[in-house]
């Protein structure tokens, strides 16, 4: 229902007619009001956060989180980047080994050692 206000006027000749007509049009007009007032939120009140789905989120509501709950998760995080070989599930209970070829260049550092003994055999030789 729309309110619309009536002008009232003090004394007789200010047409100020009170009349039951009245008195009822205001009666309704503050029922209505009421029950708007009542479907309203209290002007103090408080949302879960799963259900705020706009808007935007005031920075001082954001709890504060305690440095000691993160301190060190890198680390944590780090250690447990290589699992412990006990920790390692759908492994094989054996490990066979199998005929199997690698090139000198597979194996780090190898290059170096031959080059080296190469080195030492031909200045044995020469002598």
């Amino acid at each position: 229902m729309t309110y619309t206000p009536f002008e009232w006027h003090d004394g007789e000749e200010g047409g100020t007619p009170i009349t039951a007509e009245r008195l009822n049009y205001i009666e309704d007009g503050l029922e209505a009001s009421a029950e708007v007032a009542d479907g309203a939120a209290p002007a103090t009140h408080t949302h879960a956060a799963g259900d705020i789905d706009s808007g935007t989120l005031n920075v001082a509501r954001i709890p504060s989180l305690a440095i000691s709950k993160i301190t060190g998760l890198q680390a944590a995080l780090d250690d447990n980047a290589t699992p412990a070989w006990g920790a390692v599930t759908g492994k094989p209970s054996t490990f066979p080994p199998a005929t199997h070829t690698h090139t000198v260049a597979d194996v780090t550092g190898l290059q170096d050692i031959i080059d080296d003994l190469t080195d030492r055999i031909e200045a044995l030789e020469a002598e």
